[in-house]
């Protein structure tokens, strides 16, 4: 008997390495998802979408551009069938109070707009709760100044708690006066973590410059002390303090900040000699004034750096296994350049009118324009907050009692712009002071204790460094990839369990496997096609979620779009070549012919991967737009056809 279940067992172990060499060799059975839209079934659509995610009450949170939450209770029909049966819309975001970057108040009307970059979702199914970032809805900067400074307010960086008590969402803005830069970087993606007993928020911080320097595309400000960084707030230390009140909102925190010398201080004490003196402005802690004003790092206080040098860094995903990834875009040609002294800690704020290594190298350097993927650690519980430097300067931190502050209050020149390198003192009694404050620094500069030399030297993904050492980037990838996941679910046999989901513009997600050291195994650079828009929320349902296994893409577009890509676990896929392969098939059934989608490079066994097809709304038969004659479904071919793009529904 027990020779009869040995050979049982031998018998069934030679069937399962059968059967897993063909569901992971060759494509037979390839990790193929098939992509349909969001029915919203007459309820409101989400619209500018800049990230969603599944809570824990099993609903889909999305947050939109200008600051509406919406949250739906979704039903899935059938494959590739889903809908919304509820929905529920939180407008607190839109009603914080803005300013103006002097501290003073910006408009009056609520709800207006509010930059709405990050959420997260945490807590229970029957207490979720919302963490949600927002910013000054206004855009300055722009290719050679053409919008320039609009006034907007660099601290005027926001987040904002919702927890529901069982009744209704209590609200309150956890932490006020993060940065705000004069283009649109800013307080972005975020993740709850929590590390040694202690709840943290990992928040991706936007920077204020291009390449480390201040520059006419950037409205002249140069680097926060809080800017150009990934952060980590405290939420232990947060929750100890009172919940107070400001004209009816209730907030937490607020940064403090360095005392604006051209600005009134709210005890009438500006002497920093006068036992009186606490350097609070009015209006604390709004209105940055280009860095007049900007928010000091306190020592243990609850927001600090945990990773710096980051440009743009707009998502960012800490993983099961407790490695953190920083999406980052990077500096563009010809919109500023490197720091005066870049290369280390004698870096400063100076302005250089060439702008160099903008358009031209500076030092053996030249900025490439090159977004990537940055590896902090792989493990999060014993990382040191602050260690790991992703290669974008920042001489306030670099450099705090040198780096000076440029302030140019100018849109298209500088006449009348100062660099700023003495700090205030009415009476002059400080040594190197000095009583003009239209020329000083603020009296309790700098905003930063401990310097940190490593933040001067300039880094680009994919180069070499004169400087010292280089990026470490763990991928270089196309441009304008935002949105970042990890892949959990156990669908496929788990071969995707691990993998980061991305996406880009031009409506694509990339896919990232590691290998065992949380480095780059393989990049597939289109995993997904024919999303459309800008995929910058990215979500993957794990095993524990509704729907296991599908991943869901908000789009930054008006085309009220939420797609879902569903898997389709061991379906058979044939290859040309071999004998049972057809061209004019479908494998992947996305509606493109087998060859039509060789044709265009995209992939026959994954149905999310789609070629480009302009009329693809008029619906089937689907032809991509490099095999349609007739690309707008009117009945014209292209060859005779003057409006060969008109509307793809009207076939007259």
């Amino acid at each position: 008997m027990l020779n009869y279940y040995a050979a049982k067992l031998r018998s069934m172990r030679t069937l399962f390495i059968l059967f897993t060499f063909l569901c992971f060799s060759g494509n037979f059975f390839a990790q193929n998802f098939s992509q349909s839209n969001l029915d919203f079934n007459g309820f409101s659509t989400a619209t500018s979408i800049t990230s969603l995610m599944y809570g824990p009450d099993g609903r889909l949170y999305v947050t939109e551009y200008p600051g509406d939450v919406k949250i739906y209770t979704i039903e899935r029909l059938a494959s590739n069938n889903y809908r919304v049966i509820a929905e529920e819309v939180l407008g607190n975001i839109r009603t914080i109070q803005d300013h103006n970057d002097d501290g003073t108040l910006f408009g009056t009307t609520s709800p207006h707009n509010r930059e709405t970059t990050g959420f997260t979702v945490v807590g229970t199914a029957t207490n979720p709760v919302i963490y949600v970032s927002s910013s000054d809805f206004r855009i300055g900067g722009g290719s050679s100044g053409g919008s320039g400074d609009r006034g907007l307010d660099t601290n005027s960086g926001v987040i904002t708690r919702f927890s529901w008590n069982g009744s209704s969402w209590d609200v309150v803005d956890i932490v006020r006066g993060l940065p705000r830069s004069e283009e649109n970087h800013a307080t972005n993606g975020m993740e709850f973590v929590t590390v040694d007993g202690i709840n943290y928020l990992i928040v991706a911080q936007g920077g204020h410059t291009n390449a480390g320097a201040p520059s006419i595309n950037f409205a002249w400000t140069g680097e926060y002390a809080l800017s150009a960084a990934v952060l980590a707030v405290n939420l232990n230390l947060i929750e100890s303090y009172p919940i107070l009140n400001d004209n009816g909102r209730d907030y937490i925190y607020d940064l403090p900040t360095l005392d604006d010398p051209t600005r009134a201080n709210a005890n009438g004490v500006i002497d920093p000699d006068d036992p009186g003196y606490d350097g609070v402005d009015v209006n604390d802690p709004f209105g940055g004034n280009d860095g007049l004003n900007q928010a000091l790092v306190e020592v243990d206080g609850p927001v600090t750096i945990f990773s710096p040098g980051y440009r743009n860094a707009y998502d960012l995903v800490v993983t099961e296994s407790g490695a953190v990834y920083v999406t980052d875009n990077g500096a563009n040609g010809g919109w500023g350049g490197f720091p005066t002294n870049e290369g280390g800690g004698a870096a400063t704020n100076a302005y250089i009118s060439a702008e160099p290594g903008s358009t031209s190298p500076s030092g053996g350097e030249q900025i490439n324009n090159r977004d990537h993927l940055q590896l902090v650690t792989t493990d999060i519980h014993n990382y040191i907050f602050g260690s790991y430097y992703g290669g974008h300067p920042n001489p306030t931190r670099a450099n705090p009692s040198g780096a000076g502050i440029y302030y140019n209050p100018n849109q298209s020149n500088t006449i009348g712009a100062t660099f700023r390198t003495q700090t205030y003192d009415p009476d002059g009694s400080t040594p190197g002071s000095i009583s003009d404050p239209n020329l000083a620094l603020p009296a309790n500069w700098p905003p930063v204790i401990q310097a940190n030399p490593v933040e001067g030297d300039w880094r680009g993904p994919g180069l070499s460094n004169p400087d010292g050492p280089v990026d470490g980037e763990v991928t270089v990838w196309a441009n304008n990839t935002n949105g970042i996941d990890e892949y959990t679910a156990s669908n496929f046999g788990g071969v995707m369990q691990g993998d980061l989901i991305a996406g880009r513009s031009a409506g694509i997600l990339q896919r990232v496997e590691l290998n065992s050291d949380g480095l780059l195994e393989n990049l597939t650079p289109s995993f997904a096609s024919g999303i459309g828009g800008n995929p910058l929320g990215v979500t993957c349902n794990s095993d524990s979620d509704p729907f296991p296994g599908t991943i869901w893409v908000g789009k930054l577009s008006s085309s009220n779009t939420i797609v879902i890509l569903e898997p389709q676990d061991f379906v058979e896929c044939s290859q040309p070549g071999d004998a049972a392969y057809d061209p004019n098939a479908d494998n992947d059934q996305d509606g493109y012919s087998n060859q039509d989608e060789i044709d265009n490079g995209t992939e026959i066994c994954n149905g999310a991967s789609q070629p480009n097809d302009f009329d693809a709304i008029a619906g089937a038969p689907f032809i991509s737009d490099l095999n349609d004659n007739d690309d707008d479904n009117d009945g014209i071919l292209d060859a005779h056809d003057p409006m060969q793009l008109g509307n793809p529904e009207d076939d007259s």
